[in-house]
């Protein structure tokens, strides 16, 4: 009987980052996994680092240990979120600049930014240090309404907020959990649906 054929895309020589994502998901260190997956922490690193390739039993037995059902969870390539600054739930925050820094993005985001949030009138669904994934892309007023979303008001302040139709056809109003207040109708100039957290 011939030796199992290496699983798709765990191939040496190339980084298995999507593995490394679903174990830190799963809040397992390389030991933890290991244990689970009846092999040594050091073949971890390896499989994670793309050092060498993960055959299909142990393949089977690392989805068995994280939790997974459909192999294309982890032979899923990962993809990244830029991280664009800080955003305000109750504090004032004005846009920042992409700052350069590239975080794993949660599964099926192909173009996704990431901010983190400051301030807490949007407790408790988000809390201060948590980070929000929104895809980067133009989306209808329609599809933004009764939504939590990453909005620009018209000068400039960043705020995560539920978005509730207005009084005219082109305003909103942003509604705040903790104080349970929508305040009164304002315009935006973007907006995106939150549609990941990563909790810090």
């Amino acid at each position: 009987m011939g030796r199992p054929r290496t699983s798709p895309k765990a191939k040496a020589g190339r980084p298995f980052t999507r593995l490394t994502v679903l174990r830190d998901a799963a809040r397992l260190n390389q030991e933890e996994l290991a244990a689970k997956a009846e092999c040594s922490a050091s073949q971890v690193s390896r499989y994670e680092s793309g050092a060498q390739p993960i055959f299909a039993t142990k393949f089977l037995a690392i989805m068995r240990a994280l939790g997974v059902t459909d192999p294309a969870d982890i032979l899923t390539e990962q993809t990244y979120a830029r991280m664009c600054g800080t955003v305000g739930a109750g504090a004032v925050v004005f846009p920042l600049d992409d700052d350069g820094e590239l975080l794993p993005a949660p599964p099926g985001m192909t173009d996704a930014v990431a901010v983190r949030v400051t301030g807490t009138s949007m407790m408790p669904a988000y809390r201060p240090g948590d980070v929000l994934f929104c895809e980067a892309r133009p989306v209808d007023r329609k599809d933004i309404l009764h939504e939590d979303c990453v909005v620009e008001t018209m000068d400039g302040q960043r705020l995560v907020k539920k978005v509730l139709p207005g009084g005219a056809p082109d305003t909103v109003r942003l509604f705040s959990y903790e104080t349970m207040d929508s305040g009164e109708d304002i315009q935006l100039r973007t907006a995106a649906v939150v549609r990941w957290v990563q909790r810090r």
